[in-house]
């Protein structure tokens, strides 16, 4: 057999044209295509992967400010928990710590709460960290909005128009 390209039937390819009528020689070029279409997925295997673990974790810090902004408002007796006790600082970097979140910045009062908390996320493959914040206010005591209702009609400015009574 000589030169290029090679023919696709003849006497000097040992067959017949009626067996190899048609078939032209591919010369690799599917199994590129397949071996990028591997990569492809991968990537997006990945990439889904990072973007559900980081909803997951902002997800977990916006719960550990709830919670700390709750905790931070909830005045809580020495006997009943010696952790929960003393300042409202302590006691929102306490659950925050208890929910895997650092706090970041408090701005506490008697009865109102601001809390700021942050998750660090390793992403794949090369484990590159990403800092989720999240930030909360808490108020302690109920919203009373009873001159404004009548009884069984959902509260006027309550959130969502849940009754408040």
């Amino acid at each position: 057999m000589t030169g290029w390209p090679p023919r696709r039937f003849g006497p000097d390819r040992g067959t017949t044209e009626r067996a190899t009528r048609g078939v032209v020689a591919q010369g690799g070029s599917a199994a590129l295509i397949g071996l990028a279409l591997c990569g492809f997925v991968v990537i997006a295997s990945l990439v889904t992967a990072d973007l559900g673990a980081l909803a997951a974790t902002r997800a977990r810090a916006q719960t550990a400010a709830d919670l700390a902004a709750l905790a931070a408002v909830t005045p809580y007796p020495e006997m009943a928990s010696p952790v929960l006790s003393g300042s409202p600082v302590n006691r929102a970097e306490a659950i925050a710590r208890a929910n895997g979140a650092q706090v970041i910045g408090c701005a506490c009062a008697p009865l109102e709460a601001t809390v700021g908390v942050r998750l660090r996320l390793p992403l794949a493959p090369f484990g590159a960290a990403v800092e989720v914040r999240a930030y909360r206010a808490g108020r302690a005591g109920r919203r009373s909005c009873a001159p404004a209702r009548r009884p069984g009609l959902p509260c006027r400015d309550g959130p969502d128009g849940f009754p408040c009574a």
